[in-house]
């Protein structure tokens, strides 16, 4: 009887690890993206702020 409870335990305690792994391989896959996303969006702002620091210079020797 208590053998066959902890066989039970074990036995759910190891799809609970094998459903964890899967989890946990989605989760870094998307964090990869979301990664990757960041980056872009970095990229994306450095470019506008350079582009920004252009026109204020420009704006400043117009109105100068």
């Amino acid at each position: 009887m208590v053998w066959t409870h902890l066989r039970s335990q074990i036995a759910a305690q190891e799809k609970r690890n094998v459903d964890l792994t899967a989890s946990n391989a989605t989760l870094r896959k998307s964090n990869e993206k979301l990664a990757t996303q960041l980056e872009e969006l970095r990229s994306r702002n450095e470019e506008l702020s350079s582009n920004n620091t252009k026109l204020i210079g420009q704006n400043a020797r117009i109105l100068g």
